[in-house]
């Protein structure tokens, strides 16, 4: 048997090795991952930001851990403002210590944090803002939804390549610099693609009386009239359209608030065509079908396309940090830009060395003031 002293060395051992060992075994349990979420959840634009902060909750609630670390979704609300984009971010990064951040909803907000991000050498993923040109002159900063100019592009070649169109006309709304250029994407790739563009016409947001541009634009005749604008502006040229007794298509974008299309449009929009990112009949993906259930189980909401966009952020961004040697900006920056394929609730996403996505895109047709899905397009060289 040991002796007194003897059990008291053998106590006084156990407890040194136990010293000795604690950091040791502590630093092989994984700690949190940490990612930033930077959004308007105060302020003008919140309720864009919440839908797109429930979308993210629930996609980390679905995939809660990396590589067997649990992730820490810590948000800030930039309360619409740039100073408030400032602050929140100088938080995540300076105090929080955060590997990535997802954010912001709007343009100049985005920019505003993406000087932050390229300055701490941090990945921004930008969930659901679709201004060209967001992405030029960045390291850090990737897009997870299509740009304007993509979308624009993909309606050039539905209208060639499914509708069989042969000649376009346009109506550009003067004011609107995104309209702008959504109308020059379209008309370069409809006329690459073998069309015709046969009409050009200007009007300004605001305008009452817009019958003159839009009646040039009808007396052409053609196979499709692409409306860029917001959704007052396509519902005037609609209702003039169906007034003209015109038998053409015509086709939208996002930028056409969907809701507001339909409840003010009434039967004059009936027909028109919208390119977008999501509709739930489109799920194409195992993730997307197990996502939709999960978050219509924990909101006991529908899923929308700000819901949408906000997991394929996470979702992107959480399969980059699975492959990543190190959670290094760096690194995550490399494997974002490799042009590999991420997996999204609509299918995969390809984001390149500039920071664009590559990724499915659904089309809608209003009827019976409501929109029913079409088909899905997936990306194809020279489409977007």
């Amino acid at each position: 048997m040991m002796g007194t002293r003897g059990c008291a060395a053998f106590l006084i051992t156990l407890l040194a090795i136990a010293f000795i060992m604690t950091p040791v075994m502590a630093a092989q349990q994984p700690g949190p991952v940490k990612i930033g979420v930077l959004l308007p959840l105060t302020g003008p634009d919140a309720k864009k930001g919440m839908h797109l902060y429930e979308g993210i909750v629930t996609a980390r609630s679905l995939k809660p851990e990396i590589s067997g670390s649990p992730v820490n979704i810590i948000p800030a609300d930039t309360e619409s403002t740039r100073e408030g984009t400032v602050n929140a971010m100088k938080r995540l990064l300076e105090e929080q210590k955060v590997l990535a951040v997802i954010g912001e909803a709007g343009p100049d907000n985005t920019r505003a944090a993406s000087t932050l991000s390229e300055k701490a050498d941090i990945p921004l993923i930008v969930p659901a803002v679709h201004e060209d040109h967001l992405t030029r002159d960045c390291e850090y900063l990737f897009r997870t939804c299509l740009s304007d100019s993509a979308l624009s592009s993909a309606s050039a070649w539905y209208a060639v390549k499914k509708l069989g169109a042969k000649n376009a006309a346009v109506l550009v709304d003067i004011a609107d610099e995104g309209s702008v250029r959504r109308a020059m994407v379209f008309k370069k790739h409809f006329s690459d693609l073998g069309g015709k563009i046969v009409a050009v016409a200007y009007c300004q947001s605001g305008d009452v009386d817009v019958n003159v541009p839009l009646e040039y634009v009808i007396s052409q005749k053609a196979d499709v009239i692409f409306l860029p604008e917001k959704y007052r502006e396509v519902i005037l040229a609609c209702s003039r359209a169906l007034e003209a007794g015109y038998k053409g298509h015509i086709m939208t974008t996002d930028h056409a608030d969907r809701r507001q299309l339909i409840e003010r449009g009434g039967p004059s929009v009936d027909g028109v065509l919208m390119i977008d990112h999501f509709d739930i009949r489109a799920l194409q993906t195992a993730l997307g079908q197990a996502y939709a259930e999960q978050f219509g189980n924990q909101t006991g909401k529908e899923l929308n396309r700000e819901n949408a966009l906000g997991a394929d952020a996470y979702f992107s961004l959480r399969e980059a940090l699975e492959r990543t040697e190190s959670h290094k900006g760096s690194a995550i920056r490399k494997v974002m830009a490799s042009g590999d394929e991420f997996t999204g609730i609509m299918g995969r996403i390809v984001l390149s060395p500039g920071g664009e996505a590559k990724r499915a895109a659904v089309v809608l047709r209003v009827r019976n003031d409501e929109f029913t899905y079409l088909e899905t397009i997936n990306p194809e060289p020279g489409m977007m």
